[in-house]
């Protein structure tokens, strides 16, 4: 019964940390996206949809984190503090920042609702299975906590070369690790880009499901598909789930990058 307890208090507290992941990252990428059409002017820029606009300010948050991770540890309680601030100026300067994310839920059918509770349990519950995965033992782990407490040119300089091979998504975990506040995991940030993933492909699928767009139901037979190959296949939610792993999350930007330039080419062109 305490392992029972235990789990549920883990997996509840995995929810808080998503819902504080994806205000910081959505205000971050609003805020990303308003510089972007007042610096660059690009049209329709900030028509990214809840899940591009949250991977856009994740991606800003960790360029800068990684810049700092360079030189110091990241896990301190005033990096959120700054992170928290920007956030809340950006929520006061547009009052519609936080009512995007929410009202994403009011537009989808009830079943695609249903769809998308379901795996976000299913992804919680895959959470707080044991970390076996071989490397995030061996070296992930490890890379984490040198970025967390020293930085990683200190790190090298101590650790042995397989700490050496970096990824800018280890910034992520070591920055979003909650370590300051006595908590000890790695995957609150796994689940935050899944649970993101999730949602994209629940909108896509909903779209054809309730004729938002010109089509039939059958056209998102490939969007389900894709979703069933992401929980069949291990490598993919499973292991990101329950590891420090970057090779899913890595598939998760490219194929945003390919449908970014798919579907939006004509709005993001430059004017001269």
């Amino acid at each position: 019964m305490y392992g029972k307890v235990v789990i549920k208090k883990v997996m509840l507290l995995s929810l808080l940390f998503y819902f504080y992941i994806t205000f910081i990252s959505w205000s971050f990428g609003s805020l990303f996206c308003r510089l972007l059409n007042n610096g660059c002017r690009l049209k329709s820029v900030s028509n990214l949809g809840f899940s591009v606009t949250c991977l856009s300010g994740f991606v800003l948050i960790t360029s800068f984190a990684s810049l700092i991770s360079l030189i110091a540890g990241i896990d301190t309680i005033w990096n959120h503090f700054f992170l928290i601030s920007i956030s809340v100026l950006t929520l006061l300067s547009k009052k519609t920042t936080l009512n995007i994310g929410i009202d994403i839920f009011n537009v989808l059918a009830p079943p695609i609702r249903i769809l998308i509770g379901l795996c976000i349990l299913l992804i919680l519950v895959i959470s707080v299975w044991k970390i076996a995965h071989p490397d995030t033992l061996g070296y992930h782990q490890q890379i984490i906590q040198s970025i967390e407490e020293v930085g990683i040119i200190k790190a090298f300089a101590t650790e042995q070369i397989r700490y050496g091979l970096q990824s800018n998504w280890f910034v992520a975990c070591a920055l979003f690790s909650f370590k300051f506040l006595g908590i000890n995991a790695l995957t609150f940030i796994n689940i935050t880009l899944l649970i993101w993933a999730i949602i994209f492909i629940a909108e896509k699928i909903n779209n054809h499901y309730s004729g938002a767009i010109k089509a039939n139901v059958w056209q998102s037979l490939p969007w389900l598909g894709l979703l069933v190959i992401a929980f069949w296949d291990y490598t993919q939610i499973r292991l990101t789930a329950t590891s420090a792993s970057p090779g899913y999350i890595g598939a998760i930007f490219i194929s945003c990058i390919f449908y970014l330039y798919l579907n939006h080419e004509k709005s993001y062109s430059l004017y001269v």
